[in-house]
């Protein structure tokens, strides 16, 4: 992923691995081939808006434990969310 501009520094200081973010932006694939002789791709996304998902203090491992954990109420194959945690 690469960040430019003023959202760069919060996504140094905050994105490590675990950690849950949205990402809004273009995205380049290309390809190249390898010493060895294998194709290779790569993936780069180029961000115009970065939204952290993970509380902060939480580190990503200490999420994907809690979300494991905790009881989820099932109905019809959908996870029940509470209306009010939704962000729109």
């Amino acid at each position: 992923m690469a960040v430019w501009g003023a959202k760069a520094k919060p996504c140094q200081d905050y994105l490590t691995k675990g950690r849950k973010v949205a990402v809004v932006g273009s995205v380049s694939v290309s390809t190249y081939t390898a010493q060895d002789g294998s194709t290779r791709a790569n993936l780069e996304v180029f961000a115009d808006d970065v939204e952290f998902l993970t509380p902060a203090g939480q580190s990503g491992a200490e999420q994907v434990a809690q979300e494991h954990s905790a009881p989820q109420e099932q109905t019809g194959g959908f996870t029940a969310v509470e209306t009010d945690e939704l962000p729109f």
